[in-house]
């Protein structure tokens, strides 16, 4: 065990020391025992008294987090902030707490369990880690992430350097002489920090939280340069050509990971199965974080964290070393500010996003706490100072953390983005549709959508394929433009079979079909970055996301992603252009579109009034002309008179079917027929009228407020992305295998409901 912990914990108030202060002895013959049956304390038990902490750790972190969420705050502040709170900064000085809960004789299995914890840590940060991410880093980024780490270098040190030359009090030259130390810790840059926060922060998407990344991981190899240069100096004694074999071995070493044990890690995992574990799971570091995740960061990390902050007494902080310490860390921020946001405006990105870019390469967590502890344990800082370098990197990432939503907001660059939608489009122009796709069961159904909408030489359609891969096993977001499938990565060797299935469709639609692949690999929360990335780039008037639940054809659910959910919910409210929902209901009777002569299809048009009808009725426009096709627009039309507030749109609504009636003229391929419903009931039998008659049905998913025809239908509406009509057909017992599209039209305020 540690035994300067030994020596915190007995300068606590109201803690029984022993007399050596470098020697616990433990009996592990007492674990457990049925003592509690006895009329015995069950914590003088070392397996009860464990638990208990584990349990303490926990519920104070959950309890922080709960505070601290309401301000957006990540769940490392809460781990830290948990852990410190509930040592001698807080619970642990109420008199007997300390010596009941944590005595001296338990610190050698909390030692034993929290170092365990933080090992599995270190090693999931390390599988999380894409050491490919260093192709992408361009110059821009190098420059970044050298400056970054470079500039407070300069500036910590060199007042450091100043401080001591100044200092005249012999008693606290020893202190002095460990200012340079300090100033070259809070001038590192962890990628893992910086990851982490960004992808709490969800941003890691977005091109500034690219270059971030890029850019910490050059900061990262910089910084890992400084400490084990560092550390090396140190153990050679001042002996430099030591130091220069230390540093031989090191490279050598290195070189044989990277040059042999590397290649043959990735020869493996080329070799497993596309798709496929190594042994049981999804590839290699999703599965492992999938099995270690929580028993990591839930039941063992939290037990570091006690440990944690049990060594933090803020009580036993004099202002004069908090302060000065708290100088140099600011000065240490503010040259990482300094040097990525100067060098950011250099490189010609804008002024808002540089100076974000600053505060992101200024966060520091779990890492940069365990390098202080370690400066501690080996004597270079003591504990006042290891008190306040871990309470400055705790205010410092918290406030950091509360400052960058007001200055970035990536869902801004997307509001004052008019006319993407399909009703302002030109009848006989291209028309590019960006569709996602989760897994393969998507793609039937996607497909047959694509080929009902009609792709003629004066009207192509223009496809870019998006498969959305949830991340796992990987601290680095990927999106890519696939052009060769057979050379998928093992990250996204699960999607050669979907793009191989588009460019059948694609082949046989020649001339009148294009399809770009690409693959995004992102977390839920982060997802639509990928989807609106694509949709400005290329001029998207329609985007096409699956829906996160699977329906029998009966109408139950049998499968739901919630997960997905996030990124359905996300896409709805911020997309830069229309959306559709494609909702399955069991096994397709046909593929139509993959293969040449394919039987006709039947789709209906709902039509209840409104902007998102009359975008369900332009794309409608799209699908009528072809011989194979059989479109019906329905009408349900209200009995009885409407209010003045509505005038306006059913004007609108006039407009759009007067011109669809046009575009059907003379065409036996299109029918029309209106229904005259007085409330919500009058449209469920509607509805019901269309028991399996229909492939697909196109239907909107708002429509006017209070409207009487959908009276009575929307308390009971479960799944709020279809609508009321939406999640009326999708969960509904009568329309079989039919597929259902849920149109939304973009609009100045498609952010409401």
């Amino acid at each position: 065990m540690e035994p300067e912990n030994v020596l915190v914990f007995g300068s606590m108030p109201k803690t029984q020391m022993i007399q050596s202060s470098h020697l616990v002895c433990t009996n592990f013959s007492r674990l457990t025992n049925a003592s509690v049956f006895y009329s015995s304390s069950p914590l003088t038990l070392m397996l009860p008294l464990l638990l208990l902490q584990l349990s303490l750790g926990s519920a104070a972190i959950l309890v922080t987090f709960y505070l601290l969420r309401h301000f957006g705050l990540p769940l490392m502040l809460a781990q830290v902030l948990g852990g410190v709170l509930l040592g001698p900064s807080l619970l642990c000085r109420i008199p007997g707490l300390l010596n009941m809960i944590f005595p001296i004789r338990s610190f050698l299995l909390m030692d034993v369990v929290s170092t365990m914890g933080f090992m599995f840590y270190f090693f999931l940060v390390g599988v999380q880690t894409d050491i490919w991410l260093l192709k992408k880093i361009t110059k821009k980024s190098f420059a970044i992430g050298f400056f970054s780490v470079a500039v407070p270098m300069i500036l910590t040190l060199g007042m450091s350097l100043l401080w001591m030359q100044f200092n005249v009090n012999p008693n606290e030259k020893k202190k002095v002489d460990r200012l340079p130390e300090i100033a070259k810790a809070e001038s590192l840059v962890s990628f893992q920090i910086v990851s982490y926060y960004l992808s709490e922060l969800r941003v890691i998407n977005s091109e500034i939280g690219r270059v971030a990344l890029c850019s910490s991981m050059v900061s990262t190899l910089c910084s890992t340069c400084v400490v084990t240069s560092n550390i090396l100096w140190n153990q050679s004694k001042d002996d430099l050509s030591r130091f220069f074999q230390s540093i031989c071995y090191g490279i050598i070493f290195a070189a044989l990971v990277c040059c042999i044990l590397g290649p043959l890690l990735l020869w493996e995992m080329k070799h497993t199965l596309g798709g496929q574990p190594l042994k049981q799971g999804p590839p290699l570091g999703s599965a492992l974080v999938e099995k270690l995740d929580v028993i990591t960061n839930w039941v063992l990390m939290p037990l570091f964290f006690v440990k944690f902050g049990l060594a933090v007494d803020i009580f036993a902080l004099s202002l004069k070393t908090y302060f000065k310490v708290q100088f140099f860390a600011l000065l240490g921020a503010f040259g990482k500010f300094l040097g990525a946001s100067l060098c950011a405006l250099s490189c010609q990105m804008p002024q808002r996003d540089a100076i974000v870019l600053g505060f992101f390469m200024t966060f520091q967590g779990v890492i940069e706490l365990d390098l202080f502890r370690l400066m501690k344990r080996k004597q270079i800082i003591g504990d006042e100072a290891f008190s306040a370098m871990c309470l400055t990197a705790l205010i410092g990432s918290g406030v950091v953390a509360l400052v960058v939503p007001c200055f970035y907001d990536p869902s801004k660059r997307y509001e004052g983005y008019y006319g993407r939608t399909l009703a302002y489009s030109r009848y006989n122009s291209e028309l590019r549709v960006l569709v996602c796709i989760h897994e393969e069961q998507n793609v039937p159904s996607a497909i047959n959508v694509l080929a009902t909408l009609k792709p003629t030489k004066q009207s192509p359609i223009a496809v870019y394929m998006l498969h959305m891969v949830e991340l796992m096993g990987s601290a680095t977001p990927l999106l890519m433009r696939q052009k060769r499938p057979k050379k998928l990565s093992t990250r996204t060797r699960g999607s050669a079979p979907i793009i191989d299935a588009f460019k059948i469709f694609e082949e046989n639609h020649e001339g009148l079909v294009s399809v770009s692949p690409f693959i995004s690999v992102s977390p839920p929360q982060t997802m639509h970055e990928d989807v609106f990335q694509i949709a400005l780039e290329k001029g998207t008037s329609l985007v096409i996301i699956p829906f996160y639940k699977k329906f029998h054809v009966g109408g139950a659910v049998y499968l739901s992603k919630r997960s997905l959910k996030i990124a359905n919910q996300n896409v709805l409210d911020q997309a830069p252009c229309s959306v559709a929902i494609l909702v399955d209901r069991g096994t397709l009777k046909t593929l139509h579109a993959i293969w040449a002569g394919w039987s006709s299809s039947e789709v209906a048009v709902i039509f209840l009034g409104g902007a998102d009808d009359q975008e369900a009725l332009a794309l409608a426009a799209k699908m009528t002309g072809c011989q194979n096709i059989n479109l019906t627009l329905i009408r349900i039309i209200y009995d009885g008179d409407f209010p003045d507030k509505y005038m306006e749109g059913i004007r609108n609504d006039n407009e759009s079917l007067g011109q669809f009636q046009t575009n059907i003229s003379g065409s036996t391929c299109a029918k029309y027929w209106e229904e005259v419903a007085k409330d919500g009931a009058g449209t469920a039998s509607v509805l019901r009228t269309l028991e399996n008659q229909y492939d697909i049905i196109v239907v909107g998913r708002r429509h006017y407020d209070t409207f009487p025809l959908l009276s009575g239908l929307t308390e009971s509406n479960e799944n709020k992305e279809l609508g009321v009509i939406g999640d009326m057909l999708a969960s509904s017992d009568f329309l079989g295998n039919t597929t259902i599209l849920v149109v939304q039209q973009h609009t100045d305020n498609s952010h409401s409901e």
